[in-house]
Formats: C-alpha cells, structure tokens, sequence
C-alpha cells in the first residue's frame, strides 16, 4: 500500500472517530443544592432580663415561647393574653421610669409561678419591683426593687438585699394591704406582715410599701383563679 493511500485511510479513521465522539451524549451536571440556613434570631436584652430573674435561659426566642406566656393587666385588674413584643416594651417602659397604663407578667409555664410587675412614686422619681410569686400559694419567691433617681446615701438601699429579702416568703394578701413597716422600732404604718424601712429613707421606704400594696392589689383578680 502505496504512502497516500495510508495517509487518506489515516485520515478517514481520525475523522471517523471524531464524528463518534462528538455523538456521545454528553453528561449533564446536576447543580448543586445549597442549604439556606435561617438566621437565629438573638433573644432580646429585656427578654434575657425577664429570663435571668426567673432562673431561665434561653438560647432563642422560639425557646423563651416554650417557657413563658405573656399577659397584661390593665389599671382595673383585666388580664389579657399579649404577645412577647408588647409584653417587653412595657416592661422595658416600666424599668425605665416611664409611665404605664398596663402591667407585664410573665407566667412561667413548667411551674406554677408568675413574675408580676409593679410601679411607683419614690422619694425623687419613680420605682419599680418585679415580683417572683406563687400563683396557688400567693408567696413571694423573689423581689428586685428599681429606681431610678433615688439617693446613693439613703433610698438607693432600697435595692441591698437586707432590705429587699424581707419580702421573700411573704405571702401576698390580695384583697388588701399586705405590708406595713417600722422605722427604727417605730410603726409608721401598721400592716399585716411587716418589714424594717431604711434607715434614713423614710419615705422610700414607705413608697416601696405602698407600691407593693397598691400593686398586689391590682392582680387580685388574676391570683385569686389560682386559689
């Protein structure tokens, strides 16, 4: 076989398995599925706040769901049934010394307990309480008193744990006063469970007693369901 014809034989053969190749179906490739993470929303500072107080943590606001439910009481004593977000700007008013017209609570849903809320008048501006109470047993679990003006000296002692954990184990009385307190061994005003005011502070302290009467009395209603 002569040289030209090897070369066209060659060339018919390459070109032969060129047409084959380009025929192969060509492989198709599947995109890639991407996983879409949802963002974890961050739990709110006050939320954190209402959780730290309750001895609850929560790592996402669908777990602090799971562990609360949130109410509002009015200034006649109705309950309502509230979402978080209105339950939290209150709270947030409250502690920041702004004027309410309704109150937070915040019921702990693995036991039977409450974390209610209360404002009023100190001796410069405002204070607050949020109470840790039994629901059935009426008793004070925990208190954390809040100011925000009084004196570093005097009714700023309202917030020491002395004066604060006289209230823990009381048991609120909520059809009417349920404190009364002495200053220096003298009863300034009677009541049916009382504390020591501060020294120096009378009239903080007198205003905290108030706050916790008129404030208790407002959930009366709401406690009284739980007897």
């Amino acid at each position: 076989m002569n040289t030209n014809i090897k070369l066209c034989l060659f060339g018919l053969l390459t070109a032969a398995l060129t047409l084959s190749a380009g025929c192969k179906e060509k492989k198709v490739e599947k995109p890639v599925s991407e996983t879409v993470e949802v963002p974890v929303k961050a739990v709110p500072k006050t939320l954190k706040q209402v959780g730290d107080f309750a001895s609850l943590s929560f790592a996402s606001i669908d777990e602090a769901s799971d562990q609360l439910s949130f109410l509002l009481v009015d200034s006649q004593g109705v309950v309502q049934n509230s979402d978080m977000d209105a339950a939290l700007r209150q709270y947030r008013s409250l502690t920041s010394s702004k004027v309410v017209d309704s109150w937070p609570v915040f019921e702990l849903k693995n036991s039977n307990e409450a974390i209610v809320t209360v404002q009023g008048e100190g001796y410069i501006g405002r204070i607050w309480a949020t109470v840790l109470v039994g629901k059935a047993s009426g008793k004070i679990k925990k208190i954390a008193l809040g100011h925000l003006a009084e004196s570093e000296t005097h009714g700023a002692k309202m917030t020491r744990s002395s004066f604060q954990d006289q209230f823990v184990g009381k048991l609120v009385n909520n059809q009417d006063q349920t404190f009364g307190f002495r200053q220096d061994g003298t009863i300034v005003a009677d009541g049916p469970q009382m504390v020591d005011g501060i020294s120096g502070a009378t009239v903080t302290s007198r205003a905290v007693v108030n706050m916790l009467n008129s404030g208790i009395e407002r959930y009366s209603e709401y406690l009284a369901n739980e007897e």
